[in-house]
């Protein structure tokens, strides 16, 4: 995914990026350099850290602390891997005069064995907000995934055959609607020893 501009997000969010992506690092503190007195021409609009420079995410990953995160149950028992998770700003497009964006989370995931960090999320959750916390917003992908592959395949999502933005509004509204109804089925009444689970 394309790095981030500098915006408020309307919605806390968790958004998979590249290890390609520019940020400033955790304690770097970027100004603008002021102008020397007498001194001629435009002034400057970038902004600087001479202490903590950007960095690429792939780069600032291998120089963080892992510690291992489970995050759900699977089929072949509980999902784990070794995460980090430091505050940073954005530092896209710095060189042009974009200035830092808001302080959020940047999270990675370097699996056992692997040579190098592997999986990189920037959210804008708050300061606060515990590892564990972000590392299960981050993985909820795979349910999105498995919803939509069922509402397509279970609910008709993918049979509509208008023509206009209403028409198809109507019939996502319809299979959203019937997919929660049978989620909230589930829920409620899960299928007992021997039953067949639609899911």
């Amino acid at each position: 995914m394309t790095p981030l501009r500098s915006i408020t997000p309307a919605h806390d969010n968790v958004v998979g990026i590249k290890g390609e992506t520019s940020v400033w690092p955790p304690g770097s503190t970027p100004t603008i350099r002021k102008k020397p007195p007498g001194s001629r021409g435009r002034p400057s609009s970038r902004h600087y850290d001479d202490k903590h420079p950007p960095v690429l995410v792939g780069v600032l990953a291998k120089e963080l602390k892992y510690r291992a995160v489970s995050w759900r149950e699977g089929s072949r028992g509980w999902q784990s891997s070794r995460f980090a998770a430091v505050r940073i700003r954005t530092a896209h497009r710095h060189m042009n005069g974009v200035p830092p964006g808001d302080e959020q989370w940047l999270l990675c995931q370097w699996p056992q064995g692997a040579q190098a960090p592997t999986k990189f999320w920037l959210s804008s959750l708050p300061a606060d907000t515990s590892i564990r916390t972000l590392v299960r917003l981050a993985k909820l992908r795979w349910r999105i995934e498995r919803d939509y592959q069922e509402m397509k395949q279970e609910l008709g999502l993918d049979h509509f055959e208008g023509r206009t933005w209403r028409g198809f509004h109507h019939h996502a509204t319809l299979c959203a609607m019937a997919h929660g109804f049978l989620a909230l089925r589930r829920a409620l009444s899960p299928p007992g020893p021997g039953e067949m689970d639609a899911a």
